[in-house]
């Protein structure tokens, strides 16, 4: 999530985004309980979810500024072979530490992420940690027998159906949809890129396992919905694989935070001296989204529970 402080001049420490104006960029993550209640929330936001999408509470967050474009005046090549610790994307690695830190001894976590966070060096940081996560997949990734992953996957055979309900998107013009899925999975040894074969710090393969799936019956006036997902997940069945891709069904609970903070909460209208104090009433914010949203999820999900349950631990 971006948020747009354009016009405000007179905050100090205020840096550069992509839309060449003042801001914050505030990235995010999932993370599951086996039932999916969002826990905790880190700005890159974490929010902790149960697998039925109650929020929890907010594991981690945090906040960068731009001082300039990202990596201005390098070339395409040395933006790739930087360390990931000289990258944006590092605070993905961060935010997993800091939640597994977070989370309830009791609780079992399932990081969520979407395509920004397909980075090996997470992969490997999951598996040091014995973190568990279900991320969409961008890279076609070679397997230990120098095979593309993604396609080995979608010539495999469906084991399976699941239905899925597409929420309604404006810039396209659809409404939500009930959309049948077929359901695709193998399991591989996943090679560390070309790119990161002088790291001594990065194993050689991971095993893991590709989950695919996909639009039954496309809409002509539409883009066939497609979700490739990697995960540690064991997966041994159909069963499996459609309990991962249920888990990751949660992860729009983050766009939803983010529409509370900016249409909500207006956290774009903070008036501050400072980029500290911005970052203070976003943490505010946050909180407070994220018992908005707790309300209404639990008054979907259990209407006729009496609200003073809730109201008790405010």
């Amino acid at each position: 999530m971006a948020a747009n402080y354009n016009g405000h001049t007179k905050t100090a420490g205020l840096g550069y985004n992509c839309e060449q104006s003042l801001g914050i960029n505030v990235h995010s993550c999932l993370l599951l309980t086996p039932c999916g209640i969002p826990l905790g929330l880190l700005a890159q936001s974490c929010l902790l979810l149960t697998p039925c999408g109650i929020p929890l509470g907010l594991l981690a967050q945090s906040a960068i500024t731009r001082e300039e474009r990202n990596s201005a005046g390098k070339s395409h090549h040395e933006k790739r072979n930087r360390p990931i610790e000289e990258k944006e994307s590092y605070r993905w690695l961060e935010t997993m530490q800091t939640a597994a830190g977070n989370a309830p001894a009791q609780s079992t976590l399932v990081h969520i992420a979407d395509r920004e966070g397909d980075i090996y060096e997470l992969f490997a940081l999951a598996h040091k940690m014995d973190e568990k996560f279900v991320i969409r997949a961008v890279h076609n990734r070679l397997t230990s027998e120098k095979e593309p992953a993604m396609q080995n996957l979608r010539e495999s055979s469906p084991v399976g159906r699941m239905a899925v309900t597409i929420p309604a998107n404006r810039s396209s013009k659809t409404k939500e949809r009930e959309v049948l899925m077929t359901v695709q999975y193998q399991c591989a040894d996943i090679l560390k890129p070309q790119i990161r074969q002088k790291s001594d710090t990065l194993e050689p393969a991971l095993p893991l396992t590709l989950i695919r799936i996909a639009e039954e019956c496309p809409m002509e006036s539409a883009e066939p919905i497609e979700w490739v997902l990697m995960t540690n997940l064991e997966i041994n069945n159909a069963a499996d694989a459609i309990r991962a891709a249920e888990y990751y069904k949660q992860r729009w609970k983050i766009e939803r935070f983010h529409f509370v903070l900016k249409s909500g909460c207006k956290i774009e209208n903070i008036q501050q001296r400072s980029v500290e104090g911005i970052e203070l009433v976003i943490l505010m914010y946050s909180i407070i989204a994220i018992h908005i949203m707790q309300l209404t999820f639990l008054s979907r999900s259990a209407p006729e529970t009496p609200c003073e349950n809730r109201f008790l631990h405010f």
